[in-house]
């Protein structure tokens, strides 16, 4: 890399190899998607966040699908893109 940002990339990955979990293995999503199997009809989630950095990534998620949901019923078709289960 060149210019002002010469050696980001570099610190970058120290500082996130630093502070990244111990405990964080591909086991955390594989339990997140036995979870959503296992889950009853009806009450499967469309995405299951695994945030191991406890950065907030899954009240980003939560907000997106919030704000998806309110634009579907602006324009009218929110119904219509909802799972029902009856």
């Amino acid at each position: 890399m060149e210019g002002p940002l010469k050696g980001a990339d570099t610190i970058m990955l120290e500082n996130v190899s630093k502070t990244f979990p111990k405990d964080a293995t591909p086991q955390l999503v594989a339990d997140a998607i036995a979870k959503a199997v296992n889950a009853p009809r009806g009450s499967k989630p469309f995405r299951i966040p695994v945030d191991p950095f406890q950065d907030g990534s899954d009240e980003i998620m939560t907000l997106a699908d919030e704000k998806h949901k309110e634009f579907l019923k602006r324009c009218g078709i929110y119904e219509i893109c909802t799972f029902h289960t009856d």
